[in-house]
């Protein structure tokens, strides 16, 4: 009997278990070769989401720690600069029930554009942002998951400062990868000041959260980090600058 005829043999006596022992084999096989390319797959949906012009900038003892709203002026003027713009988290309720907070940050309206084109939003809507100052550009994702649209108002109860803020959405960033609620910087900090200041840091609105920097040329990401980082190191909140995929890992 040949080789072939004898496995036939044996594997047709028992159908049921040959069907599972070769299911189980190419469960093996499938998990084996996910496994293997799960790494890569990460990356490229890293490398979708971030891109390689664009540094975070934040607190060397960790996000929730400020940073001088002044270091802003001084990044801007560095050599490769496009664009800066900061972060400072609203830490937003839409529904004071349910207690949840969702990513809200009051930013710089004028440097949006520039500093994030990819997310191609909409120029008249950039230019009603600029100048409406109680505008809100609002994610898709987020838009969907309150049923809000464009022309609505909402008002967010903030968990870090004593205030609530009325807003008008005028824009929408198209995408489902940034789920943000921006609004003007300025139209936070005369609330804040019209509330007797933020309890943590007096009646002052100094600091910020983060700084999103976009640069010309992805070859200057890393000298343009050092000599942020080095600009800063023996300041009163030291900095620490990481690239966009970085931050998002």
């Amino acid at each position: 009997m040949s080789w072939p005829s004898f496995l036939w043999r044996n594997l047709s006596r028992n159908k049921l278990r040959s069907l599972l022992t070769g299911g189980a084999i190419a469960l093996a096989i499938a998990l084996v070769c996910f496994l293997a390319t799960m790494p890569d797959g990460m990356n490229r949906i890293l490398e979708h989401v971030a891109t390689n012009t664009r540094i975070v900038v934040h607190n060397e003892a960790g996000l929730v720690y400020p940073l001088p709203y002044a270091y802003i002026q001084k990044v801007r003027s560095m050599p490769g600069v496009v664009a800066v713009t900061s972060w400072t988290w609203f830490g937003g309720v839409f529904k004071e029930e349910d207690g949840v907070s969702f990513p809200s940050f009051a930013i710089e309206p004028d440097a949006v554009g520039e500093t994030w084109p990819d997310y191609q939003i909409a120029p008249q809507q950039l230019e009603e942002f600029k100048h409406r100052r109680d505008a809100a550009i609002v994610g898709r994702g987020t838009l969907a998951k309150y049923g809000w649209k464009i022309g609505d108002r909402v008002t967010l109860k903030s968990t870090v400062f004593p205030v609530d803020l009325e807003f008008q959405i005028v824009g929408e960033i198209p995408n489902e990868r940034a789920p943000h609620f921006w609004f003007q910087r300025e139209y936070l900090e005369q609330a804040v000041a019209a509330a007797g200041g933020h309890g943590d840091v007096g009646h002052k609105f100094d600091f910020l959260g983060e700084m999103w920097v976009r640069v010309d040329d992805p070859a200057r990401i890393d000298p343009l980090m050092r000599e942020i980082d080095q600009t800063f190191r023996n300041s009163e909140a030291q900095t620490s600058s990481e690239n966009e995929k970085s931050y998002f890992t």
